[in-house]
């Protein structure tokens, strides 16, 4: 069984802390994700777009394969940054892995709150529909997958459309092709998010 944990630390104000194996982190400054758990965890940056970080603990990844990130569409000023998914595969032991995290666009669903619906709706759909093709292939690939991020979800909407076992309820969620078990929202630490944490179990 593994741990895995999603965090949005609001640009580096909240701790990350040592909550779960595999830390999928939005809004990260790498520096101090390395200062926080760089002793524990392995840290990997997505190079094209920095605020995206993977940690994974210690002697847990045994190999790493790939490195990967695609864009999922520009950002406008004063609208929205750049947006995109990133993700490393490699093995945990015998099992292939891929390690998936992302941010997709907010205030995409009613009512709407920066005036921006048909554009930000757009782009979060357009985002979705990116990664859960990538989640496909992976799986295909013969994968397990472990996903998350802050994918700005309100709660009655699904971020992973049943391609993904789904954890959350918030706006943040995690995803895996195994169940996910013991589902834990701990304290912001910092940050306006909260952590979320779950175990994963059988391959589904």
């Amino acid at each position: 069984m593994t741990t895995v944990g999603t965090y949005n630390t609001l640009d580096g104000k909240g701790t990350v802390g040592d909550f779960a194996d595999v830390l999928l982190l939005t809004e990260a400054i790498p520096a101090k994700v390395r200062a926080q758990v760089g002793k524990t965890h392995d840290v990997f940056v997505c190079e094209r777009q920095p605020d995206l970080v993977i940690a994974v603990r210690r002697g847990l990844l045994t190999s790493v394969a790939s490195t990967n990130y695609k864009k999922a569409h520009w950002g406008i000023p004063k609208v929205t940054p750049n947006r995109g998914t990133f993700w490393i595969t490699g093995r945990m032991g015998d099992v292939k892995v891929a390690l998936l995290v992302e941010h997709r666009i907010n205030a995409a669903f009613a009512p709407f709150k920066r005036g921006e619906g048909l554009f930000r709706k757009t782009m979060w759909e357009m985002h979705t529909r990116m990664t859960l093709r990538i989640v496909r292939r992976l799986k295909k690939q013969g994968h397990t997958v472990y996903g998350g991020g802050d994918t700005n979800t309100p709660r009655g909407v699904s971020a992973y459309r049943g391609v993904l076992v789904e954890a959350g309820k918030g706006l943040d969620r995690l995803g895996s092709t195994r169940r996910l078990k013991g589902v834990q929202v701990l304290p912001r630490n910092g940050s306006d998010h909260h952590p979320l944490k779950a175990t994963t179990g059988d391959r589904t």
